[in-house]
């Protein structure tokens, strides 16, 4: 998508909007920062960061380098990251420069994403990542809540990923005109889905800040201009459909729908459903 629509808008964010072309330069830019510490192929990186239009830069940059990620809400108990971080052997942590100082405390190195003071990509970077990944190699770590016992790692391939969105957007209405919004904490998978999705297929990732994300969601999805969400049905409910009509598309998931949401919101727009790998 990055060569083929360079001038398209990869991600329109509270922070700022990225091209596809700019989204390409600037996740090459982690990538080869990678590179120069020494990441191999299937290595796990954590990912800290608030909602922001660079949580997609280090997500792809991890991905282009051969690596995988994890990405971890910064709200997450300290014990929480430190046994993440320990279960899947962290060699460092990107994060922000907001959550630079909060993870001085988990005995690994961190990277500030963006990158200071980048330089151009060698010829060499450029072929190593081009034919990094395989179908086979991990992409990311996806942690259940642990309400059953410890929280466990479910490891997602790179074909695991793109199998499911071939297979899935059709049914879920997602295209290459989908303005997606990124609602979903980074604790839960759908975050991923909700990032990686819509920019494999050619449409734009929305992102609201956290404070407009619990504040004034209606509000951020009229002035992000999305058209399709993903939400439990109980945030669902808290939105007026009718004042934001560019919606097009709603998929629920992670609680039970009422006979009630059904009649409601099948009238209105495409209402699907979803589980995740867990």
């Amino acid at each position: 998508q990055c060569f083929r629509r360079p001038e398209a808008e990869a991600v329109c964010a509270w922070d700022g909007s990225l091209s596809y072309g700019e989204l390409e330069t600037l996740s090459s830019e982690v990538c080869e920062v990678l590179y120069a510490n020494d990441v191999l192929p299937g290595r796990i990186i954590p990912l800290v960061f608030e909602k922001s239009k660079w949580t997609v830069v280090a997500m792809l940059g991890v991905l282009k380098a051969g690596a995988a990620f994890v990405t971890i809400d910064p709200s997450f108990p300290q014990a929480r990251v430190q046994a993440i971080c320990y279960d899947v052997k962290a060699p460092f942590i990107l994060c922000s420069a907001t959550q630079k100082y909060p993870t001085l405390n988990l005995n690994r190195e961190f990277i500030t994403i963006p990158i200071k003071d980048s330089g151009t990509l060698s010829s060499q970077t450029k072929e190593n990542y081009l034919s990094a990944s395989d179908p086979n190699q991990p992409a990311y770590i996806a942690y259940t809540s642990g309400s059953t016992g410890a929280p466990k790692g479910i490891v997602i391939s790179h074909g695991n990923f793109c199998t499911n969105m071939a297979l899935s957007s059709p049914l879920q209405n997602l295209g290459d005109t989908s303005r997606v919004l990124q609602f979903a904490s980074y604790a839960f998978d759908v975050s991923i889905h909700e990032t990686l999705t819509p920019l494999m297929l050619g449409g734009s990732v929305c992102i609201p800040s956290e404070s407009q994300r619990v504040d004034n969601l209606q509000q951020a999805i009229l002035d992000l201009r999305v058209n399709w969400i993903e939400l439990v049905p109980s945030v669902a409910r808290l939105l007026d459909f009718n004042a934001i009509p560019e919606v097009k598309t709603l998929v629920i998931g992670g609680e039970t729908m009422r006979p009630s949401d059904i009649s409601q919101w099948a009238g209105q727009l495409n209402l699907t459903q979803a589980y995740g790998p867990a």
